[in-house]
């Protein structure tokens, strides 16, 4: 598992701007597996044990999926379509060899 813990000033992350910011950056990062906790600074001063608990929840939780096992289960059913398809593709050539083989008489 990756993990970014942030902590974020309320004055500078409060703006539209910044958040508009935040969430692309989430974004990318979450498609690369990577999960983003954020904190404000007081939050982290206030409640330190708190924001320690939840990192370490996420931590010992289930994984997070991982994009390259996507991609493989991805190419795997392309394989497996391919597959199917040269098997399709046979059975066709059988039933014609079948039909044109003369009947005995």
């Amino acid at each position: 598992m990756r993990l970014v813990v942030e902590a974020d000033g309320e004055a500078f992350h409060s703006a539209p701007e910044q958040q508009e910011r935040d969430r692309r950056r989430d974004a990318f990062m979450a498609k690369r597996g990577i999960r983003v906790v954020r904190f404000t600074g007081s939050q982290i001063m206030r409640d330190t044990i708190g924001c320690a608990s939840v990192v370490a929840a996420i931590v010992a939780g289930p994984p997070l999926p991982d994009p390259l096992a996507r991609e493989v289960r991805k190419e795997a059913r392309k394989e497996r379509r391919m597959a199917r398809e040269q098997a399709r593709q046979v059975v066709q050539r059988a039933r014609k060899a079948a039909f044109m083989i003369p009947f005995p008489r």
